[in-house]
């Protein structure tokens, strides 16, 4: 029987090469009709007997494009056309806009040969790019994705690329940002230094590469700064100009091989380096890894990313080198991208830069995974993620607006089953960050026409996202306590729907008592929360300024264990603060100046690296965290003792487990030793509780989110002596972990809790 059915495809269908996919369906199975975008996804019309429609139908999902996502295909019956063929048309008109964006693509397999094949036309070109890969998110202006809506409209497709871009059996049939070095963008490199060569660009700046000199290059979501990661006075060269005495830096090599030669790479860690996303993924590096020590200062592993751009795997050939691709930004402020700020901007750090005139729309900085306990745990959710939405079983029946945290902010849109994760904005902490945040919102807005009713926000009134949601109106607004989302957007995640018991461990965030949070035991659901445990208050002195002089925090807890005596320990900390800073330090304390109350897990984390490295000053948020994981020798050592005490809620003392720890530093016992027990303590903690609350609430669920579950010890501890205590236990997986993965569970808490918004 022949019929006419209208289809139209949701999700991520547009930029994937889908229109070119559904017409070779089509001409399969004889089918005839026509399918276009428009700016709810792709509409499908075609007239055929009913057996080769189903079969088509069966086939959109079975062999969709690599990069698509179809969320819903919605279908009726219409009456005959007698459409003569089956064609591509031009996209609808803007009508709602439900549409997902495709997110930027790392180059395909086929791309990669055609760059590298001396007889092909495409030979060395640094802009290939075909229906399966390429820029998508940060070149598009508007929608439909259309290459008049793209930094590519201001390039006319030469005869030979229209003609690739016409033909229904090319891969680059609709390609839209489809280029060549005739009709195509174009390198140009920019000398900083005022000793220009009259070189090609790229070999200009390869030879400024292995001359040790720093180079700027423009890639698909902004500028990167390279230099050779093999040669420490470079890369100390760059952390003198950054100013980033110790924060890691990132690489890029060649290929896979090259990646294992100098780090351990697991199966699933080679897929997700291999991935379409091609993020930052952290490797342990080998015994003798040839790269500088200085990348990666006093860690084991490495962030490492394969090429994912035509002009990276070309940069590699060329140089053979291993290079250091740090984002060209101030720590944590979102990455330049703007070409004309480029030369002011790049040159504080870089002798050149190696850049085009494709425009890039929109900032993206590189995604971040580490694996643990063979899953893929994301600390960034950017390029090659965003903005892919993250579907979920939660009904967003009114659009919610979720404002993120003030640290490594990501916003969130929720409509319906689908939450549009931001990219990597940042640290709100300066009016340039504060403005990308409002620029990518309003971005995602026009990209979404999402119109929120309610905005989320965090409890703590100073902080810029807060702010921005009291700047909008007609919205109603709902603060959410800190770690009560983190909970919500590990739930969200795997679709839990009934209490769990929450563990949320991080650095800060302001509990509904007013205190700084972050050691806290949950039980419940979203917007239903109970906190049921968390770590003894001590006094953080300095207040959240000490963040960065986690000695004052190791002081208190010293003085919170052994009191007046904590003076007369025979501690290189003590020593080093020396009478007068202990003096003062108690007098602080004791007179509750500028000395909030803290439960958090990673000021206690950042106080007992100090007692043992004593590093008075850190040069980030979290590295003293990091440097005693990285000191912790081995896992499963014999925890400390520890107190609990009773009440509600339950309060978790330390004073037992530090009293310890120094008794084993004052006899010699090695660090690595006290490191690797202070672990197996915090993890047999979180064990305890959840037994006790197991046997109180009946809860056999946990979930566990929080930037201290960046720490692969701590979670690859808790995940197997909780399975093993008969627990199901869950942690944010494509979600990122720490506050990234905030806004998820803001939207979340925000949708159960719609009556109490004002």
């Amino acid at each position: 029987m022949v019929q006419h059915w209208r289809l139209l495809v949701k999700g991520t269908v547009q930029g994937v090469g889908f229109r070119p996919f559904v017409f070779r369906l089509a001409q399969s199975l004889g089918l005839k009709g026509k399918v276009c975008n428009n700016s709810s996804g792709v509409i499908i019309d075609l007239e055929g007997d009913s057996t080769n429609l189903a079969r088509l139908m069966e086939l959109l999902r079975a062999q969709k494009p690599t990069a698509a996502n179809i969320t819903d295909i919605e279908r009726v019956i219409l009456p005959l056309q007698s459409y003569p063929d089956f064609k591509i048309w031009k996209s609808s008109e803007k009508q709602e806009l439900k549409l997902h964006v495709p997110a930027d693509i790392a180059i395909c397999p086929e791309c990669e040969k055609e760059i590298f094949n001396p007889a092909d036309r495409r030979y060395n070109y640094p802009f290939t790019n075909c229906t399966n890969c390429g820029p998508r998110y940060t070149i598009i202006q508007d929608l439909p994705y259309d290459r008049p809506f793209t930094s590519m409209s201001e390039f006319q497709m030469c005869p030979e690329c229209q003609k690739e871009y016409n033909d229904p059996s090319d891969r680059r049939f609709h390609a839209q940002p489809n280029a060549c070095p005739k009709c195509g963008p174009s390198l140009n490199f920019i000398p900083l230094d005022g000793m220009g060569l009259l070189l090609p660009p790229l070999d200009d700046a390869v030879n400024r590469l292995r001359q040790g000199e720093v180079i700027a290059v423009k890639g698909i979501g902004g500028f990167h700064l390279a230099c050779d990661a093999r040669n420490a006075k470079a890369v100390g060269l760059l952390r003198d100009r950054k100013k980033r005495t110790a924060k890691p830096f990132a690489i890029m090599v060649r290929d896979l091989g090259q990646a294992k030669e100098i780090c351990e790479v697991s199966q699933i860690e080679s897929q997700i380096l291999q991935s379409m996303e091609r993020p930052i993924v952290l490797l342990c590096k080998k015994e003798n890894c040839p790269v500088a020590k200085e990348v990666a200062p006093g860690l084991r592993y490495l962030g490492v990313m394969l090429p994912y751009s035509p002009l990276h795997h070309i940069l590699l050939e060329k140089s053979n080198l291993i290079l250091v691709m740090t984002s060209a930004n101030n720590s944590e402020e979102p990455i330049l991208y703007r070409d004309q700020d480029a030369p002011e901007e790049l040159g504080r750090w870089a002798e050149g830069i190696l850049t085009h005139n494709r425009k890039v729309e929109r900032f993206c900085d590189d995604s971040v995974v580490s694996v643990v306990t063979d899953k893929p745990v994301l600390w960034r959710r950017s390029r090659g993620f965003v903005p892919r939405p993250l579907i979920v079983k939660v009904n967003f029946d009114v659009p919610i607006f979720a404002a993120g945290g003030h640290f490594k902010n990501s916003f969130c849109l929720a409509r319906g089953n689908d939450l549009f994760l931001s990219p990597h904005i940042g640290d709100l902490e300066n009016l340039e960050s504060y403005q990308a945040y409002i620029d990518v919102y309003r971005h995602y807005q026009k990209l979404s026409e999402i119109k929120p009713e309610i905005a989320a926000h965090d409890l703590h009134p100073e902080y810029l996202a807060t702010r921005f949601v009291q700047t909008l109106e007609g919205v109603k607004k709902i603060g959410v306590q800190h770690h009560e989302a983190h909970i919500a957007s590990c739930m969200a995640e795997h679709g839990l729907q009934e209490p769990v018991i929450g563990v949320a461990f991080d650095g800060t965030g302001l509990g509904w008592d007013g205190k700084i949070w972050g050691g806290e035991f949950f039980a419940g659901e979203p917007g239903r929360f109970e906190r049921v445990a968390h770590f003894k208050y001590l006094p953080l002195p300095g207040g959240e300024a000490a963040i960065l002089h986690p000695a004052q925090m190791g002081f208190s807890v010293l003085q919170h264990t052994f009191g007046e005596a904590m003076q007369e320990l025979d501690l290189p900390l003590i020593r080093k603060l020396g009478k007068a800073k202990t003096t003062a330090l108690i007098k602080m304390i004791q007179a509750g100046i500028n000395s909030p109350l803290t439960s958090s897990l990673g000021r206690i984390f950042d106080a007992i690296s100090v007692i043992l490295n004593h590093r008075g000053q850190i040069s980030y948020e979290g590295e003293a965290a990091i440097a005693l994981e990285m000191l912790a020798d081995g896992q499963g050592e014999r925890p400390y003792g520890f107190g609990i005490r009773d009440g509600s809620p339950l309060q978790i003392d330390l004073a037992s487990a530090v009293r310890e720890m120094v008794g084993e530093l004052t006899l010699g016992v090695s660090k690595g030793k006290i490191a690797a027990r202070f672990h197996s303590t915090i993890i047999k903690i979180v064990t305890s509780v959840c037994q006790r609350l197991k046997a109180k609430e009946s809860l056999t669920r946990v979930c566990l989110s929080g930037g201290c579950f960046m720490n692969r010890i701590l979670l690859e501890g808790c995940y197997r002596d909780l399975t093993g205590a008969g627990f199901e236990v869950f942690f944010n997986s494509q979600i990122p972990i720490n506050d990234g993965g905030l806004a998820v569970g803001q939207a979340v808490i925000a949708n159960s809790r719609k009556e109490l918004c004002a």
